[in-house]
């Protein structure tokens, strides 16, 4: 089972939490005004994550999707980013 857990960053202002086991997910870190860093994780990465602990890929999706895109922690949540290029996400430019 994967756990979503506070981890201290090198600055003691900065929370933030890490999906256990799924660092090969992480393409990087956000952060907006005022609030704390957070991990950027990458979907399809997350995903192959949990394949290859035993899921096939439809348990896989609906897990990360649920357990993880659905959570809210806090301000330190986790970031989910998916590729516009691999997914069907529109981008309308004013």
């Amino acid at each position: 089972m994967v756990s979503i857990k506070p981890k201290r960053r090198s600055t003691p202002k900065d929370d933030t939490m890490k999906i256990e086991g799924a660092d090969a997910a992480i393409i990087g870190y956000a952060q907006r005004c005022g609030e704390p860093v957070v991990v950027v994780y990458d979907y399809q990465r997350l995903v192959a994550v949990f394949m290859q602990g035993g899921m096939d890929e439809d348990e896989a999706r609906e897990w990360v999707e649920y357990n993880i895109i659905g959570a809210w922690l806090g301000k330190g949540t986790p970031i989910v980013m998916h590729d516009t290029n691999s997914c069907d996400i529109e981008v309308h430019e004013d």
